[in-house]
């Protein structure tokens, strides 16, 4: 079995925030999907899809423009079939604020394994609805400005409120933008790929029928 390391980064978002996991090539983009929002910090609140070339799946072909049809179901696609001859894979979440994720691959190698692994990472995930690439730039630079000691007010005040709740405005800014690996790496390895989604209680898209 091919073992593929995935480089999976946030187009466009400053700061950086990318991870890298480890997992079996023929996993399929179902549950690439639950390994992705784990390894990420989402919710798995919105729709989703993944696109190369003019190749698109998502969890339900009668969100495509184009006519349904059974290759546009992601569900059954492996992610060995949805590279093809290709090495990078696009990931979109939340069709509203349009995350855009590249998933390329930056290693491989053989053995086996049912687990996926995180090997590395960077910045946290956005909170969700936070208004897309320019939205989190403003709430990030909201957040800068309070570790720099300064009382959050007005919008800034709302929008920590609104996006993560009450509390101390040091510790909303840390939790914020900080990755915690310990946890995510925990929750990947502590079951097989197929089961991390039923673990939410998400073993199929809540979105979809």
């Amino acid at each position: 079995m091919t073992i593929l390391d995935l480089r999976v980064t946030l187009v466009d978002c400053e700061p950086a925030v990318w991870r890298e996991v480890r997992l079996p090539s023929d996993v399929l983009l179902t549950d690439l999907h639950h390994v992705l929002q784990i390894a990420m910090g989402w919710e798995d609140t919105h729709r989703h899809g993944f696109g190369r070339g003019e190749s698109y799946w998502t969890a339900s072909a009668r969100w495509l423009l184009e006519p349904e049809s059974e290759e546009a179901e992601e569900r059954g696609v492996t992610l060995e079939d949805a590279l093809g001859d290709g090495a990078v894979l696009t990931y979109l979440y939340d069709m509203g604020d349009d995350w855009e994720h590249r998933v390329a691959v930056a290693g491989t190698s053989e053995g086996t394994s049912e687990t996926a692994e995180l090997l590395g990472g960077e910045g946290a995930c956005p909170p969700e609805d936070s208004g897309g690439i320019f939205g989190f730039a403003e709430l990030v630079a909201a957040l800068r400005r309070v570790q720099a000691g300064e009382e959050p007010d007005g919008w800034d005040a709302d929008r920590l409120h609104h996006l993560v709740g009450d509390g101390d405005a040091q510790e909303l800014a840390t939790k914020l933008l900080d990755f915690d690996d310990v946890a995510v790496r925990a929750e990947l390895e502590g079951a097989p790929i197929t089961e991390l989604g039923s673990l939410r209680d998400q073993d199929q898209d809540p979105h979809f029928p």
